[in-house]
């Protein structure tokens, strides 16, 4: 019976590939290998296609996350095309004064918004599809969101990296049962996520709750993130505790 590999490892992110980037890029190449049926194991990944919600490049785009990664990408000489799939803001705008007051009449602690609904989820699949066509020479999809991904839309591995389901947020953090719009959208995510070839996590936590209800064998947990620029100036530190008093 073959064992599963659990990768957990501190994650710090410098000016320099790391250690998380360097086990998820090589789970990444050795599956894409495999899934391609390639008999040389010196082909190298040479394009990724990244989808955020928020612009990858920026700092402040979820934690910093998305530009760590798309940095450590390019620094690795890999060509990246960058997918924005956050919602339309005048869409969203519209929604926030006009259709979700009336949501949060039918139910004061739905978290059910514009970017839940079945109008944005086929605005971003259809940003997913283009982005597909345009980019027929990527190696793989990335997808730091469960919310969506490219299932139905292409033949090559997609990867999905969060920290958790909508589902599992409401049922397990919020301790209730989802509204009735709240599981539309989790019906949609849970598509999303079953056609996915590879996913990855932030907590152990739901690592067992996504291998029961998702069966996808290749799912991981990579552990926790402190996401900085630069090392912290040890010496700098320990001066200023000799100094303190408490």
């Amino acid at each position: 019976m073959p064992v599963r590999v659990r990768p957990s490892v501190h994650i710090s992110f410098v000016n320099t590939p790391v250690h998380f980037i360097h086990c998820f890029f090589g789970y990444l190449s050795i599956y894409i290998i495999l899934f391609q049926k390639q008999k040389s194991w010196m082909n190298e990944i040479t394009e990724i296609n990244l989808f955020t919600v928020g612009d990858s490049a920026q700092l402040s785009t979820w934690s910093n996350l998305p530009y760590f990664i798309s940095k450590t990408l390019l620094e690795k000489g890999i060509k990246l095309n960058r997918i924005d799939l956050s919602p339309n803001r005048f869409l969203n705008k519209l929604s926030s004064i006009f259709y979700e007051p009336f949501i949060k009449k039918y139910n004061k602690r739905t978290t059910y918004t514009y970017y839940r609904s079945k109008l944005h989820f086929l605005d971003a699949r259809r940003r997913i599809k283009k982005a597909v066509n345009r980019y027929k020479n990527s190696d793989a999809d990335i997808f730091l969101t469960f919310s969506f991904s490219s299932t139905g839309l292409t033949k090559k591995p997609i990867i999905q990296f969060c920290d958790w389901t909508y589902e599992y947020y409401i049922r397990n953090l919020e301790n209730r049962e989802p509204d009735k719009y709240e599981l539309k959208s989790i019906g949609r995510e849970d598509n999303q996520i079953s056609g996915s070839s590879m996913l990855f996590l932030f907590f152990g936590s739901i690592l067992n709750y996504m291998l029961k209800h998702y069966h996808n064998k290749n799912t991981y947990f990579f552990g926790q993130a402190i996401n900085k620029m630069t090392e912290p100036d040890t010496a700098r530190v320990m001066d200023k505790k000799k100094k303190s008093k408490i």
